[in-house]
């Protein structure tokens, strides 16, 4: 939030972490998050899973500077699942790539999974009958900004935009 409040960035989309009566927060929208698993992972095959059956699995985070960081590391608290301090991924790619070539699960968003570079083909989502979590997305710019109303005009398309593509995955 540094750049943002300092003026070396205009607008950040990011999940929603930010406080602060000097920032306009425009929420997106929300998402659900999965745990992923590679496709030889004995999760994976398994249908039915609990909170119970995950407990102590080696899970794989993001670097700490990104928001995303601390969600997964509360649900990695919440699941009782061990988070690895010494794999982080710098990206949710290599976070997606990590997980595929064995070092751990992870956890991603649904709209990432969705994507053409979401991975579908190397790591699997995992059904847990008994968690769910989401994330919201927004985007921020200083309130008093002078192209404010044009970081609204952004943040309008984005949000349609995304609507559009939840609905049509949800339908799918």
């Amino acid at each position: 939030m540094f750049d943002l409040r300092s003026g070396a960035l205009d607008m950040l989309l990011t999940p929603v972490t930010s406080t602060g009566s000097d920032l306009h927060i425009e929420h997106l929208f929300d998402e659900d998050l999965h745990l992923v698993a590679p496709p030889e992972h004995p999760f994976a095959t398994r249908s039915g899973l609990k909170r119970s059956d995950i407990g102590g699995a080696d899970t794989l985070g993001i670097d700490p500077r990104y928001p995303f960081h601390q969600q997964t590391r509360d649900i990695c608290s919440d699941l009782g699942l061990n988070l690895l301090g010494n794999y982080e991924g710098t990206s949710l790619d290599s976070l997606s790539q990590m997980c595929a070539s064995g070092l751990g699960l992870a956890i991603l968003p649904d709209l990432y999974l969705r994507s053409e570079v979401g991975g579908k083909n190397i790591i699997v989502p995992l059904v847990i009958e008994d968690w769910q979590s989401r994330r919201s997305v927004a985007a921020i710019w200083r309130g008093n900004s002078v192209y404010g109303h044009h970081y609204a005009q952004v943040a309008m398309i984005i949000k349609r935009e995304a609507k559009l593509m939840l609905n049509a995955a949800a339908q799918s």
